[in-house]
């Protein structure tokens, strides 16, 4: 008898340890974190591009391309202008006026 009894315990312990692992390995499944906002890009719409893969279409530009180009832009524009007006301001300042005479006699700028 103690041979039976032995044996059923061993057999309730296997299942009883087997359903504790089974259980457990749902509970870690339903905790691991699954990483849903990792895919590495937005899926909602067109595929965003490089810009230089069409120039002409910034709304299909990836955003830190178009952040990059409007700001590339701006700064040609800024540059542009205060280099239109120290060229301004250097003419003037170095322009020799030019000294004729006039039919009177006399110097006319």
């Amino acid at each position: 008898m103690s041979a039976l009894t032995a044996t059923a315990r061993q057999a309730a312990n296997l299942v009883r340890l087997s359903s504790a692992k089974s259980a457990s390995a749902s509970q870690a499944a339903s905790v691991i974190h699954r990483r849903g906002l990792a895919g590495g890009g937005d899926h909602h719409g067109p595929p965003k591009l490089n810009f230089w893969e069409d120039p002409l279409s910034p709304s299909k530009w990836k955003e830190e391309h178009f952040v990059i180009v409007s700001l590339a832009g701006w700064g040609l524009i800024f540059y542009g202008g205060y280099n239109r007006r120290l060229e301004r301001h250097l003419t003037r300042l170095l322009a020799v006026p030019e000294y004729r005479w006039s039919k009177s006699g006399c110097f006319v700028l």
